[in-house]
């Protein structure tokens, strides 16, 4: 765990500050220097809750892990300049990691959604109808509210 909000500080958008004892860093992913507040780079993590290395496999965490004991999270992020709060932007690789722990890149998944198909061209007339019955229903339900009984 690297980060928490609260409901003191539920500042929406953000995952919050960092928690006690973790230290967190963005910096440029070509070049690993550190940005300033508000620029949008790599987010690096150290502390006691943050992830030590994949068991086993030293060359993973070779890459994983930078040689001032960072971890690199793979998450795109920026430091809010007002508020301090961490703000994810997106991934550097786009990669989803499933619960069994395999890797699966999502780009053939989204392609394959995108393309046109049957199936997807009946959701999106089946949304659109859904959505102006809605207002239909909406407006009517507005006019009969409106009316005074005799």
């Amino acid at each position: 765990m690297v980060a928490c909000r609260t409901v003191e500080r539920n500042v929406v958008g953000s995952v919050g500050r960092p928690i006690h004892g973790v230290s967190v860093r963005v910096v440029d992913p070509d070049t690993k220097k550190e940005l300033p507040k508000g620029e949008t780079g790599l987010l690096l993590a150290k502390g006691p809750s943050v992830m030590r290395g994949y068991m086993g496999d030293e060359a993973a965490s070779l890459e994983a892990i930078l040689a001032d004991g960072y971890f690199n999270t793979g998450d795109l992020a920026r430091i809010d300049v007002a508020t301090s709060d961490i703000v994810i932007t997106g991934r550097a690789k786009d990669i989803i990691v499933l619960s069994n722990g395999e890797n699966v890149a999502p780009q053939p998944i989204e392609e394959a959604i995108a393309e046109e198909s049957p199936l997807i061209e009946q959701a999106r007339r089946n949304l659109r109808v859904t959505l102006f019955t809605a207002r239909i229903l909406s407006w009517y339900s507005f006019l009969n509210a409106s009316k005074t009984p005799d």
